[in-house]
C-alpha cells in the first residue's frame, strides 16, 4: 500500500502499530526513514519571502518562480547544495556570491589544496566565493557580513546543513542522540525497528551522504525481510558536477591525528587534481577533480581494503 499526502502522526512500538491520520497500520517490521530539514540558523532577517532553504521540489519551484525579478543572489553556505544551487543561478545569468563561514570549500571531504582548487575553477566561472565570512543580516536588499561588507541580493538561497526528523522516533521510546541511534545491523533501541538515511547515526557517525544512506537502506530492508547483514561503514563523500568541472571525494581527507602516506597527482593547467590517502598502506580516501574517470575503480578499492601496491602496483 502507497499512500499519497499522508502524514505519520505516531508510533506505537508496544501494539507495533503506526498512526496516520484516522488510519492505523500493524507492523511486523519497521524502518523509520524520516530523513531531515533544512537548518536556519538565527541570522535577522532569514524569515522574509526572498530567503529560501532548498530541500525539495516546492522550494526550487519557488526559486524558479523568482528568477525573473533576480539578478543578483547569495548562497550562504558553500556545501554541496550551495555549489550546485550557485551553479544553476549563474547558468541563468545571475551574479552568484557564495558566502561560506569556513576557511575553505568542503572542508569536510576535501583536503586545502583541493578547496583551494574549487575555489579557483569557482572564480572563473564566474561564482564570487567568500570564506571565512560569518553573515550579520540579511536585508530586503542584500547580505551584511559582520566585518561590514555587504553583497546585493534579490535573492538568498540557505544552504546550511540539516537537522534529523526524529521527534516520531522520539516520542515513541527510540533511543535518540541527535539522531536516530542504529548499529551495524540498521537496528534502533527498540526491537523490529530499524532506521536508514540522514535521521540516523549509525554507532555515533551520521549518514548525510547518498551514498551512505543507499546502503543503509539496503541493510535496514534485508535484515526487516529476515536477514542477518552488517553495514561496512562508508566516510563522507561527495559527487559534484557542476561550474565546468566534476569532483569526487570517499573517506578520509586526511584531517585527523592518523598518519597518512599520500600521493598526489596535478594538472593545474587541466584544472585535474588527485589525491590518495593510505593509513597503514591501506587506501582508506580519495580526492578526484576534474577527471573524475577513476571514481568507481577507487571506491572498489577502499571498500575492499585495499594496499597501496594493489592500487598503483
Amino acid at each position: 500500500v502507497l499512500l499519497h499526502n499522508a502524514t505519520v502522526t505516531a508510533i506505537d512500538t508496544a501494539a507495533k502499530t503506526v498512526a496516520c491520520g484516522s488510519q492505523s497500520f500493524h507492523y511486523d517490521k519497521l524502518i523509520y526513514a524520516a530523513g531531515a530539514h533544512c537548518f536556519v540558523p538565527p541570522i535577522p532577517g532569514a524569515d522574509q519571502d526572498h530567503v529560501v532553504s532548498i530541500r525539495n521540489i516546492a522550494d526550487a519551484e519557488k526559486v524558479q518562480s523568482m528568477l525573473d525579478h533576480v539578478s543578483q543572489a547569495v548562497i550562504i553556505g558553500g556545501g554541496v547544495m550551495g555549489l550546485e544551487a550557485g551553479w544553476e543561478l549563474k547558468k541563468n545569468g545571475i551574479d552568484v556570491t557564495v558566502i561560506e563561514g569556513a576557511p575553505g570549500l568542503l572542508p569536510k571531504q576535501l583536503d586545502d589544496p583541493a578547496s583551494e582548487l574549487l575555489e579557483e575553477i569557482a572564480n572563473n566561472v564566474g561564482i564570487h566565493v567568500v570564506t571565512s565570512a560569518n553573515t550579520a543580516e540579511i536585508t530586503p536588499t542584500a547580505v551584511v557580513l559582520k566585518d561590514g561588507r555587504e553583497f546585493p541580493a534579490q535573492l538568498v538561497i540557505m544552504s546550511t546543513g540539516m537537522r534529523p526528523n526524529t521527534k516520531l522516533a522520539e516520542d515513541a521510546g527510540i533511543a535518540v542522540d541527535k539522531f536516530v541511534s542504529v548499529d551495524l545491523r540498521m537496528q534502533t533501541s527498540v526491537p523490529d525497528v530499524y532506521a536508514a538515511g540522514d535521521c540516523c547515526a549509525v554507532n555515533g557517525a551520521p549518514q548525510a551522504f547518498f551514498a551512505q544512506a543507499q546502503e543503509n537502506g539496503r541493510i535496514a530492508g534485508a535484515n526487516a525481510a529476515g536477514e542477518e547483514l552488517e553495514y561496512i561503514p562508508l566516510g563522507a563523500s561527495l559527487s559534484i558536477n557542476a561550474m565546468n568541472t566534476s569532483i569526487f571525494a570517499l573517506g578520509s581527507n586526511g584531517k585527523d591525528s592518523r598518519e597518512y602516506r599520500t600521493v598526489e597527482i596535478k594538472d593545474k593547467a587541466r584544472k585535474n587534481y588527485e589525491k590518495y590517502y593510505f593509513h597503514n598502506s591501506i587506501l582508506v580516501g580519495v580526492i578526484l577533480i576534474g577527471d573524475t574517470s577513476k571514481m568507481a575503480e577507487m571506491t572498489d578499492h577502499i571498500a575492499a581494503g585495499d594496499s597501496f601496491a594493489e592500487v598503483f602496483g
